[in-house]
């Protein structure tokens, strides 16, 4: 009898053990079958956005301004979309108050990397065939000042400025009656900004559609929000990844470039103007205008490295200093090699007091520090119309031969006076020069601008 129990209770375990490994063989096969579908949603998002990727730059590439052509096809998205609209558990992101595909969400934002980088390259092409046209309009524009400079009505003009100076007690009234009238006849039609418009005005067009597109293709890939997010961002994170490279890119650019234009500032003083005949001026100022043109070109294909290339030992660096808003003035140092700066300031710990200056002056110091410190969040700027006088090695001693000197003056011993001194060996400073002519521009700027500073500070009111 034992045995016969035995035996039946060996048989049921038996029959629990197979009907066991079944069930859970099932759910190992039914696991296995829901994994393969996941991994072919996944397989299948990569491939559709893929897609709408390369209709995307086939887009770019095709489309002339306004016209009505389609972006990107639709059919395969919305066909996506009604088979997956009731596929559970795949991971999802919250966007705001929605879930999505955390697959279609990541590959979205490395298909806006992707175009947002193809856009920058078309800008960059717009940017190179402005500043080739300009050179053109600049070539023109110096045979017309050669002409005016050379003309006998200009010793008249030019008589009757110096005497409204000497009466105005106006100082560097002929310097600045030629650097006015260079700037004002090479100028003429040589707005980039205006060369480029239109190519400009059609990439704007593209880039704000492409923009509104993205956030549209992302909604084929809204899920039940009955499931569990990875993570919760906005729209504005999602969209990040293709603004932030387009927006870096304008915004370096434009400023370097703006940095870059000014090389008939320092270039043609009074004196070297009239030592030339009129051949050789108009060489003179072609070869250092197609000069600054290559600049541009080197500046437009990396705005952010440009400047770090061309910084050599005894480069005179220099950054802007803002106040209220208003770019006040420039900090010089010079720069030794391995990113270390000497410059004349305040040691670091010591910063620029903007409400007591002569308190920062008396405690300046001429100092070694790092470029990082010089620079401090600030873009490197390199003075590129200054010829050094001495040899590498003969600049860096003379550099430190000052180190702890003190007696900063602002206007007869700065920190563009040490710069310049150690490498041309002349201790001159051109924003104390341009001074009278800087307060002018500045005065320009606050009045321009009167209204909505009135308006702005209204708000406080």
């Amino acid at each position: 009898m034992k045995k016969k129990i035995i035996i039946a209770v060996s048989a049921a375990l038996f029959v629990i053990i197979i009907a066991l490994a079944v069930i859970i063989t099932g759910k190992i096969n039914n696991a296995n079958k829901f994994t393969e579908l996941i991994k072919q949603n996944e397989n299948n998002v990569k491939e559709i956005i893929e897609k709408k990727t390369n209709e995307i730059i086939n887009y770019i590439d095709s489309h002339s301004g306004y016209s009505e052509t389609e972006m990107y096809t639709k059919a395969d998205l919305i066909e996506f979309k009604n088979d997956n609209k009731n596929f559970i558990n795949i991971p999802v992101i919250r966007i705001d108050n929605d879930y999505y595909s955390l697959t279609a969400v990541n590959e979205l934002q490395k298909s806006m990397k992707i175009i947002s980088s193809y856009l920058v390259s078309k800008i960059k092409n717009i940017l190179i065939k402005g500043v080739n046209d300009q050179t053109q309009i600049y070539k023109n524009n110096i045979s017309s000042y050669a002409d005016w400079f050379y003309s006998p009505l200009v010793r008249f003009d030019l008589a009757g400025t110096k005497l409204l100076g000497f009466l105005s007690g106006e100082k560097s009234v002929e310097e600045k009656y030629y650097a006015d009238n260079f700037s004002r006849i090479m100028n003429r039609n040589a707005d980039l900004k205006y060369i480029i418009k239109d190519d400009l005005d059609i990439l704007y067009n593209i880039i704000n559609n492409i923009f509104n597109e993205y956030l549209e293709i992302k909604n084929y890939f809204y899920v039940n929000n009955n499931q569990k997010t990875s993570d919760i961002i906005s729209d504005n994170d999602f969209i990040e990844p293709y603004i932030y490279n387009i927006a870096v890119y304008f915004e370096q650019v434009f400023e370097a470039l703006a940095k870059a234009d000014i090389f008939y500032h320092h270039e043609y003083t009074i004196k070297t103007q009239e030592t030339l005949n009129k051949s050789e001026l108009e060489q003179k100022i072609t070869d250092s205008m197609i000069q600054n043109q290559t600049n541009k070109i080197e500046i437009i294909k990396d705005p952010f490295n440009y400047m770090f290339d061309k910084l050599t030992v005894g480069s005179v660096l220099f950054v802007d200093n803002y106040i209220a808003g208003l770019n006040a003035f420039q900090h010089y140092g010079v720069y030794i090699g391995n990113e270390r700066i000497i410059h004349f300031a305040p040691q670091e710990g010591q910063e620029l007091n903007i409400a007591n200056l002569q308190e920062s002056f008396e405690s300046a110091i001429i100092h070694e520090t790092t470029l990082e410190k010089f620079l401090n969040g600030r873009a490197l700027q390199i003075d590129l119309n200054i010829e050094k006088k001495f040899s590498e090695n003969e600049i860096i001693r003379r550099a430190r031969s000052r180190i702890n000197e003190k007696g900063y003056d602002l206007f007869l011993n700065n920190c563009e006076h040490f710069a310049r001194w150690c490498v041309t060996g002349e201790s001159v400073s051109y924003q104390v020069k341009n001074l009278p002519q800087k307060i002018d521009e500045t005065w320009s700027i606050i009045q321009k601008n009167y209204y909505m500073i009135s308006d702005f500070l209204g708000l406080f009111n």
